[in-house]
């Protein structure tokens, strides 16, 4: 469904930044949003802050205006720790490809992948899209590695190691599991990196 721009980004700011619209341009009834919705999504917004996603999901229920309720959900997808999973991150990315904040969805989304995903799921998914963050680079080079492409597995592992910002345990990981394909110029151009970003 792609993005019905002026009133969706209309209810993201009145929602998210308290910004006051008297009136949507081109909004027909069944767009308008109610006083009762616009209480609710107010009451969401604080529960986010708190990171409240639970109860946050049960007042968005009650929201019944269909683009706020949407982006009521998009707000949750894009936040970090909101318990989120991937099918509903991944579904909400194919029926929304026009919804703003992409990238961060992708991230999200890569953030909470499945162990159970297939190598061929993996590849699949990965196929119109590179990966963002390490947890992503590590599952798409494992599922290259397994499927035979050896040289474009490589050219992922050097380039997050070298440019990527890992968690401790998920760098020890990383490094154990994908050693084999880094080259001593590799750690020497992420230790360069690391020091000028005084890391």
């Amino acid at each position: 469904m792609p993005l019905p721009t002026n009133l969706c980004f209309a209810f993201i700011l009145i929602t998210f930044f308290g910004i006051f619209f008297s009136e949507v341009s081109n909004a027909n009834e069944k767009n308008l949003v109610s006083r009762g919705d616009k209480v609710a999504a107010k009451q969401a917004y604080m529960l986010a802050q708190k990171l409240k996603w639970v109860t946050y999901q049960k007042v968005r229920n009650r929201v019944q205006n269909p683009i706020l309720k949407k982006a009521l959900l998009w707000y949750r997808l894009k936040s970090p720790n909101s318990g989120s999973n991937f099918g509903q991150i991944d579904g909400f990315m194919t029926d929304n490809p026009d919804w703003p904040q992409k990238k961060l969805m992708q991230i999200r989304a890569e953030q909470v992948m499945p162990p159970t995903m297939s190598d061929i799921e993996v590849l699949k998914w990965f196929k119109h899209q590179n990966p963002l963050t390490p947890n992503g680079t590590t599952r798409l080079a494992a599922s290259l590695l397994k499927s035979g492409k050896k040289s474009h597995a490589t050219k992922l592992i050097q380039n997050i190691w070298i440019n990527g910002n890992f968690g401790a345990k998920q760098e020890a990981q990383f490094y154990r599991q994908f050693r084999q394909y880094m080259t001593r110029e590799n750690h020497i151009e992420r230790l360069e990196r690391l020091l000028w970003e005084g890391k």
